[in-house]
């Protein structure tokens, strides 16, 4: 997923951060960032609102569309702080970023097995991990949509309130994440941010 994404939205960050700078030739690299940041909260809200109403997949349809939200808000910083939103490294950006990799190095290993003629993927490779990785974040999904549904049955409206407020901070906390990483690609001469922070 992290390669589609910079496939098909890298090409689109470079656009949208080539007319930014046009139309705002004065804004540095922060502004632009700032201005990549400016919807992905409220899309992100949105998305999660829309999930809500499809009833047993919100979980899924949640996951998926959210991650691509924030697929296209992070490339879209990376192209503002000048790195090229469709260079096959930023899906590695990607996996470390949405933490589904704890590192750069992990992270690149598993997407060269993906992408391996004779590697056989991920999945076939080490199904285990493969698995975990793929897993974990839906499974933390449903068993969060689990809980809502049963808040829903007493508080009305619960569960779409809830996931428009939690897709639209785990965003913000996404965005803020890229933003310290991109702008230390750009200034690696200032401290670097962790990738567990």
């Amino acid at each position: 997923m992290a390669l589609s994404a910079v496939e098909t939205l890298g090409p689109r960050a470079g656009d949208w951060a080539r007319q930014m700078r046009d139309l705002y030739p004065a804004a540095d690299p922060d502004g632009l960032a700032r201005l990549a940041t400016i919807r992905s909260a409220r899309t992100s809200a949105l998305t999660g609102v829309l999930a809500a109403t499809t009833g047993g997949y919100a979980p899924v349809v949640e996951y998926a569309s959210v991650a691509w939200v924030q697929a296209s808000v992070v490339l879209r910083v990376a192209a503002a702080y000048g790195a090229d939103p469709t260079d096959p490294e930023r899906a590695v950006d990607l996996l470390v970023l949405l933490r589904l990799h704890a590192s750069r190095e992990s992270a690149r290993a598993a997407l060269d097995n993906a992408t391996s003629e004779h590697g056989g993927g991920l999945l076939r490779a080490h199904p285990l991990e493969g698995i975990w990785r793929l897993a974990t974040p839906l499974a933390a999904r449903i068993g969060g949509w689990l809980a809502l549904r049963t808040a829903a049955r007493l508080i009305p409206g619960a569960a779409v309130l809830v996931a428009a407020l939690t897709d639209a901070a785990a965003t913000d906390l996404l965005t803020a994440r890229a933003i310290a990483y991109y702008r230390h690609l750009s200034h690696p001469t200032e401290s670097h941010p962790t990738e567990s922070d």
